[in-house]
């Protein structure tokens, strides 16, 4: 079941806990996204495989891998754009991937929500995948993911559009 963690203008953020094996909706409309996948165990290469091809399939664009098995994740997510694009020349469909073995899920976080957009990729939704039903990590994801101010928030509270910021050089 998805939750809605977060709705910021036209941005959201969404968490999912799944389990082998892996079948889920999109909670939003089909279109590009950034997606983080947080293990908290490992699985088998076939159902990886599986979910990273429907992740693929369904728009997203940028996967950011973490917890166990993390670089795994990562390979599969790559071993998935490769049969997507072969060639690697249908840039609408180019898949960016990271992996961030160790590093801490606020981390995770952070780079998911503030260092993914690239090219023509503005991502308006953002999908983590829990990978494991354990209550404690899904509260963890969800305050984290709360608690995020996207860079457009601080414009809006200091009244300039987003885009747009005054900066003053010191010389």
């Amino acid at each position: 079941m998805s939750e809605l963690l977060l709705k910021r203008g036209s941005k959201q953020v969404w968490l999912e806990t799944l389990e082998p094996p892996f079948l889920f909706a999109l909670p939003f409309p089909v279109g590009p996204f950034a997606c983080m996948l947080w293990a908290e165990r490992g699985i088998p290469a076939e159902h990886r495989r599986a979910l990273c091809d429907q992740l693929l399939t369904s728009g997203c664009r940028y996967v950011v891998c973490g917890g166990i098995e993390c670089e795994a994740w990562h390979d599969t997510a790559d071993d998935s754009y490769r049969v997507i694009d072969p060639t690697g020349e249908a840039s609408e469909a180019l898949v960016m991937t990271t992996w961030h073995e160790g590093e801490p899920a606020k981390d995770v976080m952070f780079f998911l929500l503030n260092c993914t957009s690239f090219g023509d990729h503005n991502f308006e939704h953002y999908l983590i995948l829990q990978i494991g039903r354990d209550l404690r990590q899904a509260k963890k994801l969800s305050t984290l993911a709360g608690k995020h101010r996207f860079e457009d928030d601080a414009a809006q509270q200091a009244h300039q559009p987003a885009g747009r910021r005054t900066t003053i050089e010191v010389e």
